[in-house]
């Protein structure tokens, strides 16, 4: 008797856990349906985007998009969209506003066909690690060639009561790409909280010369559009408790308050130390995976790499896929667990050309020249695969700057590996279009593992090696000539 009750027991316990996968299972497909119908591809002169359907009256429908979608539109410019039937709509003329102090804007369409529109959910209910899904229409890209819808399951970060600018004040992990502005944000009963309108991908930010990611992305709360189709207008300054469309302040929302504001000072380096203090009140009240690996990010611009260490591996227990505190913590590690980092961080952000460089030298200095030639084109066919005209309408400069390393790293392994043509057609490139020209600057670790290098690649060319690594004589034009003249 005691046997049959133990097994029903498991039986009893496997079913509640299929079934629970499967209610979870149903309620993405649900959220996946209604994104589908509520959202719509914009097709702009610029750039594609994404809005949702909002509003109807009669058969005139509104969209709610980012304003930095429409406001380069001119009244000669077409702006159409496509619904999920298909159809392609024109942009009713006149129709377009911008929601005030926010990066959103609304226009209308007309049509005698029946859409679905977004049921409006309560933002201010909505807190950190809640799970979220954000919809849109990637841009098309070398490797994807044409834009297909995007569901992205993700957390809420932060969300914040008090005013940011533009409004963006939701904080969240879903990975975006360009493209994706102005979708929807939909909880987990598929209900609109936000509007998604930046990511880091879409703007690369920097500190100093080096690359600052943090994989965070940002959206604004629909209470935004609330007010503005309610007429409630208050003033963007407006910090007290009753901030725009939220309830009254608590220690959660205190919490997402000072964790935007670190988050705001990220890349600034003379307020480290205003970052860590505010970064540290928001752990205090929350402990949360952003809030210490800001807290780390400050700690490393004071100098101080130890408790730095220490507050990255709190955020990354937290939440292992967090990618500020992943990135600064494979630089303080052995190689073999670096490495690891790096290829986490290549798989989950893989239009982040300094990963695969970062990774590339690593696995250079552990004997893997194979490895390492591997990361560098890799990483080269990032800046490759940007859209036309990207860089005319974005901030290149790390990703230019990262790119012509690449290229002069990629061309000096393939010399020592006895593949001259290659390593040509890389040096060629990197000395016909960049500033520096002639210098070379990437000879370092080709005779760190000959017997590695041997053992891994029987090309491996140990006199080349050592040319390389006593380049300081020589430079790129002196190698073009010496080596090239047959290939360029």
């Amino acid at each position: 008797m005691a046997k049959i009750k133990y097994l029903l027991g498991i039986l009893l316990s496997v079913s509640i856990i299929n079934n629970s996968k499967f209610v979870h299972a149903e309620i993405k497909k649900d959220i996946s349906a209604i994104a589908k119908n509520i959202n719509v591809k914009i097709y702009g002169p610029a750039s594609d985007a994404t809005g949702v359907i909002i509003k109807r009256d009669l058969n005139k429908y509104l969209v709610l998009t980012s304003w930095h979608v429409l406001k380069d539109l001119t009244s000669r410019d077409e702006l159409n969209l496509e619904t999920n039937d298909k159809f392609l709509h024109s942009y009713s003329k006149g129709s377009i506003n911008k929601i005030k102090n926010v990066d959103l804007g609304v226009f209308n369409f007309e049509s005698s066909n029946n859409y679905e529109v977004a049921e409006i959910g309560e933002v201010a209910n909505s807190k950190m690690l809640d799970e979220i899904y954000v919809f849109g229409f990637p841009l098309p890209n070398k490797s994807i060639e044409k834009s297909f819808a995007r569901l992205q399951p993700g957390q809420i970060t932060a969300n914040s009561n008090s005013y940011n600018k533009d409004g963006y004040q939701l904080l969240y992990t879903n990975k975006t790409l360009p493209g994706m502005s102005g979708g929807s944000i939909l909880n987990i009963n598929g209900k609109l909280i936000g509007i998604h309108g930046r990511s880091e991908i879409d703007e690369i930010n920097s500190y100093g010369n080096k690359l600052v990611s943090t994989g965070t992305n940002m959206g604004i709360p629909i209470s935004y559009f609330e007010n503005y189709i309610s007429k409630d207008k208050r003033n963007k300054e407006n910090k007290s408790s009753q901030a725009d469309g939220f309830s009254v302040e608590n220690k959660s929302s205190q919490a997402d308050g000072f964790l935007l504001e670190a988050f705001n000072l990220r890349n600034t380096e003379d307020n480290a130390l205003k970052m860590l203090l505010l970064a540290k009140k928001s752990v205090e009240i929350k402990p949360n995976a952003l809030g210490f690996a800001l807290m780390g990010r400050a700690q490393e611009i004071l100098d101080d790499s130890n408790a730095a260490l220490k507050n990255y591996k709190k955020a990354i227990e937290l939440n292992p896929n967090i990618e500020l505190a992943n990135k600064y913590l494979a630089q303080r590690l052995p190689n073999k667990e670096a490495i690891k980092i790096y290829e986490k961080l290549t798989k989950d952000y893989p239009k982040n050309n300094k990963y695969f460089y970062e990774s590339a030298l690593r696995k250079l200095d552990d004997g893997d020249i194979n490895g390492s030639l591997e990361d560098l084109e890799n990483g080269l066919k990032i800046y490759l695969s940007l859209p036309k005209n990207y860089c005319q309408q974005k901030n290149c400069g790390d990703l230019e700057d990262t790119h012509q390393h690449l290229l002069e790293r990629a061309g000096n392994t393939l010399f020592v590996l006895n593949k001259t043509k290659k390593s040509c057609m890389y040096w060629k490139d990197r000395f016909e279009n960049y500033f520096w020209g002639s210098k070379m600057w990437e000879e370092s670790g080709f005779l760190g593992n000959p017997d590695k290098f041997l053992a891994n690649n029987k090309n491996y060319n140990i006199e080349r090696a050592k040319e390389m690594s006593s380049s300081y004589t020589m430079n790129l034009e002196k190698y073009l000539y010496k080596y090239c003249l047959d290939y360029i």
